[in-house]
């Protein structure tokens, strides 16, 4: 009897000891997830509130349990969830650096699209990111200690005991979870949440969302009705169907909205030396990355405050969608997409088909392609669209086309191939900013061969261009300002809007990228349906609708969406809209199509 006792004993300590160790496995783990966050210091990603650590520690733990129950064996099990976690760790650094966001599940599916930029940029082992593989690797020690513990011949009853512990984990985790979990995974910025919150919450926070469109609050108590006549469709002119031509420019920006980036060679020179133009700057959705949110909200008019944190074309259901291209095809328009790269990086064929566009153009479409810094240069680009527009027919023509060349990375070149050099030093940056100021250099001239080209053309025409997002870079240096001005200059990329029959507006300031379309639409003087129609009228007001959590008004201010103010129930009413037209079964399709 005593000797039972003390087995039983014995077994109670071992079982103690073992589960002591797989929760320093699963806290060096957590520490390794929040090093690759981009934390400030090492001390911020290490103190956090306690609780989140515990539930990020108990999230990782119904992970361990699922691996547990299929070796049979925890230092098995321990051992694959620090190889899984620990290599998730560091590939999201990586992908915090160069896409702007912290890697999510839908990432997988740009996995071709992530291989595909990387071979264009040159590697690096950065500091926090070595410090995140470290910090898994220390989870070896307590793995070897539990290796020597566990005994073989309870591999059956630790089979049960795996079932019993996932069971237990996964149902305190379902009861907890919903208790502390962040309202919003993605806040106003990633950071904000996730240095809260840590990722695993977080990651997990987004996972089990239902609906990655989130429903404004006013909405259930919104109806279309109450909306003003700002909100009719208006009709066009009728007198003139010009040709409209989008392009979204790769990494086009103008790094003198954050440093003094002045050079012995002018690289926008005849960017800003039009005249006739409507300038200014779009506020896109993210920074140093995110193209494909760019292109969504730019072709729909929909504010990414309400799908944060998602890749559209991915994440989105697009069935149905409404877009520019869904709208001009009413007005009787021929439209077509180009896009000098492959079709399944970020499921562009199926965005662009759901967006409306009957033709698509992918890389093996265009012919006679030069090269700089591994990318299509926008001049011969544009040489294809040239080819493409002419090739259109007789219809008005709606053209979008998406380049490339200004991607990163910006250490791809030798130094004496630049041929813009900025005239002060910015240490480690220096090289970079001058491959891509060469670049953008490039550009320009490539537009003025574009503008020159349709200058003569009989057909009335009206072009857009707008970069996409700031380089990557930008987002690592050191900026002499706020961080909320850090947050807006560095997502205000260059826009322009030029015809050969209509005059520009001048300069317009800053404005963001889900106004754009239905601006120019009504330059053209094109017919806009109600929802795009109510945009024009809020943007007079609200000429800033942020993805993170803030709107800019004309005067100047900065409100936060549930904040009030004089143009609370204006920018709710634009949200709801756009929620309803996103959602296809609440869809008024009278606001997003014309004639309905």
């Amino acid at each position: 009897m005593k000797e039972n006792k003390a087995k039983l004993c014995n077994r109670a300590v071992r079982w103690g000891l073992l589960a002591a160790l797989a929760a320093l496995v699963l806290l060096f783990i957590h520490f390794s997830l929040e090093l690759s966050c981009h934390y400030e210091s090492v001390a911020d990603a290490i103190v956090m509130n306690i609780k989140y650590v515990l539930l990020s520690m108990l999230l990782g733990s119904v992970v361990l349990s699922v691996f547990y129950l299929i070796a049979g064996r925890l230092w098995i099990a321990e051992l694959i969830y620090t190889l899984v976690m620990g290599t998730i760790a560091v590939i999201n650094y990586y992908v915090i650096l160069w896409h702007g966001t912290p890697l999510y599940f839908s990432d997988i599916k740009n996995a071709a699209t992530a291989m595909d930029v990387l071979s264009s940029y040159s590697f690096h082992i950065y500091r926090y990111a070595a410090y995140a593989g470290a910090m898994a690797a220390l989870s070896l020690i307590p793995i070897a200690i539990t290796k020597r513990l566990e005994t073989r011949k309870e591999k059956h009853a630790d089979r049960r005991t795996a079932a019993v512990m996932t069971a237990v984990l996964g149902l305190c985790a379902a009861v907890i979870f919903p208790k502390l979990a962040p309202a919003k995974p993605m806040a106003w910025l990633w950071s904000e949440s996730y240095h809260e919150y840590s990722y695993m919450v977080c990651t997990v926070g987004r996972a089990v969302k239902s609906d990655p469109v989130e429903k404004p609050k006013e909405y259930d108590s919104f109806t279309m009705e109450q909306l003003s006549n700002d909100g009719e469709e208006q009709a066009g002119s009728g007198e003139i169907q010009p040709d409209v031509i989008l392009i979204l420019n790769e990494t086009f920006y103008d790094l003198n909205r954050v440093i003094d980036a002045s050079a012995d060679n002018g690289y926008l020179d005849y960017f800003y030396s039009l005249e006739n133009v409507t300038r200014g700057y779009a506020l896109v959705p993210s920074i140093g990355g995110g193209t494909n949110v760019s292109e969504y909200e730019l072709l729909t008019g929909n504010s990414s405050e309400l799908y944060p944190g998602t890749t559209p074309f991915n994440d989105l259901n697009l069935s149905g969608a409404y877009s520019a291209a869904t709208l001009l095809k009413e007005c009787g328009y021929s439209v077509l997409a180009a896009h000098p790269s492959d079709a399944a990086h970020y499921n562009r064929k199926y965005g662009y088909t759901e967006l409306g566009f009957d033709t698509q153009i992918f890389e093996d479409g265009f012919a006679d392609l030069a090269y700089s810094r591994y990318y299509p240069t926008d001049s011969s680009v544009y040489r294809n669209l040239i080819d493409f527009y002419e090739a259109m027919g007789d219809a008005p023509r709606f053209l979008y086309m998406l380049t490339i060349q200004n991607h990163g990375d910006y250490t791809r070149n030798e130094a004496e191939l630049d041929t813009v050099h900025v005239n002060h030093d910015f240490g480690a940056y220096t090289d970079q900013i001058n491959e891509y100021l060469t670049s953008i250099k490039m550009s320009d001239e490539a537009l003025k061969e574009l503008i020159d080209y349709y200058s003569t053309s009989e057909r009335p025409v009206i072009i857009c261009m707008v970069g996409d997002h700031c380089p990557s870079f930008a987002k690592e240096m050191e900026l002499e300002c706020t961080e909320d001005e850090r947050e807006l200059l560095l997502r205000e990329t260059p826009f322009m809007i030029w015809s050969n029959y209509l005059e520009g507006e001048g300069d317009i300031g800053v404005i963001s990228l889900n106004y754009l379309m239905p601006l120019l639409l009504k330059q053209a003087g094109l017919p806009l349906t109600a929802y795009y129609s109510y945009l024009t009228e809020l943007m007079d007001d609200v000429p800033v609708m942020t993805g993170f959590g803030r709107y800019l008004t004309a005067d100047g201010m900065v409100y936060e969406y549930d904040e009030d103010g004089t143009y609370h129930d204006a920018v709710s009413n634009a949200l709801c809209m756009e929620y309803n037209g996103m959602e296809k079964s609440e869809r008024n399709q009278a606001y997003f199509h014309l004639g309905e």
